[in-house]
């Protein structure tokens, strides 16, 4: 929601704001992929100073003020309805029914859960772990940079503070589902 990307949005496309979403999530991902299958960094603790580094960055760039979406084609999409049911809901269920097919009924999914249940024993079967991980991180970053995109519709704002302690929640949740924190 810069400043420069709404610029480049109006002389352009509203997709603009869109591709530079999910590009930085995808990049996120990637950097916190990386860095946890080939530099051995504990996840929990290179997600959290990716979301420090990452809050802290956009705080830097829109100088801590708000930015204010003004591009009214991006507006009208994110807010539109079909058929009654608001875009958002759509793409939710698209995404999750995406997620679940992906992880259910491929290939990737069948490695994804042996990568999460056993790495050794997935590394033993063949399957290329870090580089499994780093794709995992890269999905887990476009979702992200969606997520955002939903967020900004939502407010037709963007600034460094939004879903500040949305985390705690977000761990919260995981560990009451039963996952572990060390792994």
């Amino acid at each position: 929601t810069t400043f420069a990307t709404q610029t480049m949005a109006e002389d352009t496309h509203w997709l603009v704001m869109v591709f530079v979403a999910l590009a930085v999530g995808g990049a996120c991902g990637l950097v916190n992929g990386v860095l946890i299958a080939y530099g051995n960094i504990v996840p929990f603790i290179m997600t959290l100073a990716m979301l420090a580094a990452a809050r802290g960055l956009a705080e830097i760039i829109s100088e801590r003020r708000t930015q204010i979406v003004r591009v009214e084609a991006f507006n009208d999409f994110w807010t539109a309805d079909i058929l009654g049911v608001p875009l958002l809901v759509v793409i939710f269920a698209l995404v999750s029914v995406g997620g679940w097919v992906l992880f259910n009924r491929t290939t990737f999914g069948r490695r994804t859960l042996a990568v999460g249940g056993n790495p050794e024993a997935a590394r033993l079967a063949g399957i290329n772990v870090k580089r499994h991980t780093v794709m995992l991180y890269v999905l887990l970053g476009l979702c992200c940079g969606l997520a955002a995109l939903m967020f900004i519709a939502r407010t037709s704002t963007g600034s460094s503070t939004h879903g500040t302690l949305l985390e705690l929640d977000t761990i919260a949740a995981v560990v009451i589902g039963g996952t572990l924190l060390t792994g």
